[in-house]
């Protein structure tokens, strides 16, 4: 859109340009600097016109351009279209432009020159980078008619590169205008390049007609093809859930910048340990470091002391962080898990602490696990889920004539404790308090025993 230089009058303003198809299966969509109006000076502006035909024909297209003291100018012309095999079934990428077909891997059933199917020697141009452990397409239709698709078949051409499918298209169903999503997941167990090519049987009057597009996935090699290390809420086809894949960190569980986070209020995690292959990985006792001293953490469950991660189809080895915060903040912690005498597979993440406003001063059980909650009835001056002064739901057996608790200090502050008190809101039972916790004083990691004597006049319950 331009003004000739013969002109005297040397810009002209005109309003944003409208394109009308004369056949609905053809979109006609504008471009360019000249689109969206303005002046039209001797300089020249592109006003680009983009095609998106769902049938095939011929089409007259009119472009209107409004001048604002004047007619408007159109002119016309033909367009000529050729769908596929399915007019209007087309597959597009996360981020797609209507069409522009380099945004699409198939368009009215037919694949686009860069997901064409294999032919010969020629392989398709699209690639999938090996920092990418899935890809997503949308199915949908730029008609107004739906059609019935089964589930997408995806096939990889390597044993390298495991795929599996997941996303609302994978299970099948009805195509419109509304996308479905179909993710590929890749689960890369060595190094190289596999084709991967993708079928939707479509459901085409009484007929399948398989849409099929193809692209290359780059995987790389990892020390420990196979090993995973997942999160107690796993699902198989999201890396999210993993802490290990092929024996290395994911982005989240990275050892240098790691961006998973344990809440304040999780006092544990479990892990677990297998294979996605077929093969068995042994592995050493797993250790924990902590990069600052406000937390404690100890690791239990039966991966703890080293065993065999088997395959999928068998049952994962659990691997069990406790964690013990002394202090309020936020700590990295980073486990390994030796595997053989060369190779080891290692995670971090964050934990963050919110401790009580005594640090340190615990009230245990008699029967206590260091770090586990569910053993302390006072943890660093606040008291547990259990224990809890205005919710708790702690029972003490009406046959147990006695109960000890023990009070200590976890911290490495100094505390001192004055005589307990105890407060029963059922005048029919009696407690006596006994140990060696009523004489005032210093408390120090060695517990001080706190007895209750339960004395019942009748059968009743009290807090």
């Amino acid at each position: 859109v331009s003004m000739a230089n013969v002109s005297s009058v040397r810009e002209h303003e005109y309003l944003r340009p409208v394109a009308e198809s004369a056949e609905p299966w053809v979109r006609v969509l504008l471009s360019g600097k000249a689109a969206m109006g303005g002046k039209a000076s001797a300089k020249q502006k592109p006003l680009v016109l983009k095609f998106d035909c769902s049938g095939s024909g011929k089409s007259k297209v009119t472009i209107t351009i409004p001048l604002p003291d004047h007619d408007p100018i159109k002119f016309a012309f033909v367009k000529e279209c050729k769908a596929g095999d399915i007019p209007g079934f087309d597959v597009t990428l996360s981020s797609y432009e209507p069409g522009v077909r380099a945004s699409y891997a198939v368009k009215n059933g037919e694949p686009t020159p860069a997901y064409r199917t294999p032919q010969g020697n020629d392989l398709p141009l699209a690639m999938v980078r090996e920092a990418q452990f899935k890809t997503s397409f949308y199915l949908q239709m730029s008609t107004f008619n739906s059609l019935e698709f089964e589930p997408p078949l995806v096939t990889s051409s390597d044993a390298f590169c495991l795929v599996s499918t997941s996303g609302d298209a994978a299970s099948g169903g009805w195509i419109d205008d509304i996308s479905s999503q179909l993710i590929i997941n890749f689960n890369c167990i060595d190094s190289g390049t596999a084709l991967i090519t993708v079928a939707v049987p479509i459901l085409v009057g009484e007929a399948v007609v398989n849409a099929s597009f193809a692209f290359r996935k780059e995987c790389r090699w990892t020390s420990t093809p196979g090993f995973d290390v997942t999160l107690g809420a796993w699902i198989q086809s999201e890396r999210g859930t993993y802490a290990v894949r092929n024996g290395a960190a994911t982005n989240a569980f990275s050892l240098w910048a790691p961006k998973a986070i344990v809440r304040s209020s999780q006092y544990s995690s479990i892990f677990y340990l297998q294979m996605s292959t077929k093969d068995e990985q042994d592995f050493e006792w797993p250790t924990v470091e902590s990069s600052d001293s406000l937390v404690k953490v100890t690791l239990a469950g039966p991966a703890s002391k080293g065993g065999t991660a088997k395959p999928a189809s068998d049952k994962p080895v659990a691997l069990i962080a406790k964690y013990d915060c002394m202090k309020s903040g936020k700590a990295v912690l980073t486990i390994t898990i030796p595997l053989g005498p060369w190779n080891e597979a290692a995670f971090s993440y964050v934990k963050e602490c919110s401790v009580g406003e005594i640090p340190g001063f615990d009230v245990t059980l008699g029967a206590w696990i260091p770090g586990d909650r569910h053993s302390y009835a006072v943890k660093n001056g606040a008291p547990t889920d259990g224990y809890d002064t205005s919710d708790h739901t702690a029972i003490i057996r009406a046959g147990t004539p006695s109960y000890t608790f023990y009070l200590m200090n976890s911290g490495e502050s100094a505390l001192s404790v004055d005589r307990p008190s105890v407060e029963v809101s059922n005048p029919a039972v009696t407690v006596n308090v006994s140990g060696d916790a009523l004489t005032p004083g210093p408390l120090e990691e060695q517990a001080r025993s706190l007895v209750l004597d339960f004395a019942c006049a009748e059968r009743a319950k009290t807090d």
